[in-house]
């Protein structure tokens, strides 16, 4: 006569094969309705305009976008063609290191201008603020990412801090406001993506060669290609941006229009009336209260710059210059506020204007700095931090 199964086996056995069922079923089911969403590899080297679609660029959640990691291209016009190359936490330049041992690191956040619009790499002002700071035992690391504005530096804070920096420069531009606009229109129609933290500074597995080790790399990379297990990463991830869903809730169910907004945006789409300035800066202003909440939380200092170039070319309608006034005092009044150190570029800007022409100071037909003017910011930036600011 077969002897008896003990209750306790028949349980464990009958438990198991539940959850097996469960996952297995969750699983056909994830993969069948819910695709997943990897950071794809790089496209082939190759020449772009950068006033066409980027392939190199990506839209998805949480980042809202970013450069495909290790991707490499050049981007090209009628007066300049320079190299980028991307890391692998996906932002332009070289490898980020771990930081040494006593050395200090700030991190510059920013829109194309930080990244380098039409300058090589090490043309940037970041770059020469860096070669400036190694006798000080500091290091710059340069963050921008073309088309950043508050709303992205809010998206991204995760992402910044996995730099360890030791100070956060954050350098707004004239623009910031319709861009922050243009993020909370699409944000809800951009994917998540399975796994943020592969663009998490130094946050890559490292290389297992222990023999011992093999089985739990092959489990890892089985749950990786888990669907069902992407979907749970992402749920999390998604309670995560909570807050920062909150603030583009709450945005777009507020008005930017009227009829003085309509008429100043047909003289150039990131023009803010005067109207609709107090709307939009404390629309945008979350994002960089959310931000520096975040910094101070980890004693994290923060200095902050804002620059304006196109509204200050002479000759041009008033409400060019209107906007780059009002939008610099609204920053440097809340800086202030917040006991946050503030440069204001317009006055710099405004002098350069007056003893060159603009295509001294801006790439032609452009908008964006060269690569002399990169050097003039580093030096006022340098001067400021010298004179105590830090």
């Amino acid at each position: 006569m077969p002897s008896r199964i003990p209750d306790p086996v028949k349980y464990f056995f009958v438990i198991t094969g539940t959850i097996s069922l469960i996952l297995i079923s969750g699983e056909f089911i994830t993969r069948e309705y819910l695709p997943s969403q990897k950071i794809p590899q790089p496209p082939s080297k190759a020449t772009i305009d950068p006033y066409q679609a980027n392939p190199f660029v990506i839209a998805m959640r949480p980042f809202l976008h970013f450069h495909i990691p290790n991707a490499q291209y050049t981007q090209s016009r009628a007066d300049y063609a320079v190299e980028y190359k991307i890391n692998s936490a996906g932002f332009r330049g070289p490898e980020i290191e771990q930081k040494k041992n006593g050395l200090h690191r700030m991190i510059v956040i920013g829109d194309s201008i930080v990244e380098g619009h039409g300058c090589e790499f090490h043309e940037t002002f970041s770059w020469k603020l860096n070669n400036k700071a190694e006798d000080l035992n500091w290091e710059v690391t340069n963050l921008g990412v073309q088309g950043a504005s508050p709303s992205y530096y809010a998206a991204n804070i995760n992402r910044y801090l996995s730099a360890e920096p030791d100070a956060v420069f954050i350098l707004l531009f004239e623009n910031d406001l319709q861009d922050d606009r243009f993020q909370e229109t699409s944000y809800f129609q951009k994917p998540i993506m399975d796994n943020p933290q592969k663009l998490y500074i130094g946050n890559n597995l490292p290389p297992f060669t222990p023999q011992f080790i093999e089985p739990f790399v092959a489990l890892f990379i089985t749950l990786e290609r888990s669907y069902l297990i992407n979907l749970v990463k992402k749920s999390f991830y998604m309670l995560g941006e909570r807050s920062y869903r909150q603030i583009i809730d709450q945005n777009l169910s507020i008005w930017t229009i009227n009829r003085e907004q309509d008429r100043i945006s047909a003289l150039a789409p990131w023009l803010v009336a005067p109207s609709m300035m107090d709307t939009q800066w404390a629309m945008s202003q979350k994002y960089l209260d959310f931000v520096i909440n975040r910094l101070i939380k980890d004693d994290i200092p923060v200095y902050v710059a804002f620059l304006s170039l196109g509204a200050l070319i002479p000759g041009q309608a008033e409400d060019y210059k209107t906007h780059a006034v009002m939008l610099n005092k609204k920053i440097d009044r809340w800086t202030n506020k917040r006991g946050v150190p503030f440069l204001s570029l317009v006055p710099l800007v405004e002098n350069l204007m007056k003893t060159h022409e603009p295509t001294d100071i801006m790439i032609k037909d452009d908008g964006h700095p060269r690569a002399e003017t990169h050097t003039i910011f580093a030096d006022i930036i340098w001067e400021w931090f010298m004179a105590g600011t830090p």
